[in-house]
């Protein structure tokens, strides 16, 4: 299955509905964007928090809301692995997996391993 979160992106998720289901069983696109301003962005605003004092930090801060997202359809629909499209080599990929980690509940955390770009969860 295919799932997109949607936190602002705009033009590029024109006719993705269409395109994931080409190859997928079923399709989620999901609107974060409430959740995204709500939970993350304001109180990032408020608390002034910039990288290296200049930058907002708009990418970084959207990923926890879009793993949790794709964790509710990982438990929603009992899947057996989750992929993530970051590259690599990186910091989103860090942020993706670590995050798929701590959200998708497993008695022993150890039966949660890497492979690839992959993330298997064999829980019972």
């Amino acid at each position: 299955m295919a799932c997109c979160v949607d936190v602002g992106q705009g033009k590029e998720l024109k006719g993705l509905n269409k395109k994931q289901k080409t190859g997928a069983s079923k399709s989620y696109i999901i609107d974060a964007k409430k959740n995204l301003l709500r939970i993350i962005f304001y109180p990032a605003v408020k608390a002034n928090a910039l990288y290296e004092g200049k930058y907002f930090l708009g990418t970084s801060l959207a990923r926890p809301i879009i793993a949790n997202k794709i964790a509710d359809i990982v438990k929603k629909e009992n899947a057996d692995a989750v992929c993530h499209g970051a590259t690599g080599k990186g910091n989103d990929q860090v942020r993706f997996e670590l995050a798929f980690k701590a959200l998708i509940k497993c008695k022993d955390y150890s039966s949660l391993e890497r492979v690839g770009y992959k993330i298997k969860r064999r829980c019972n």
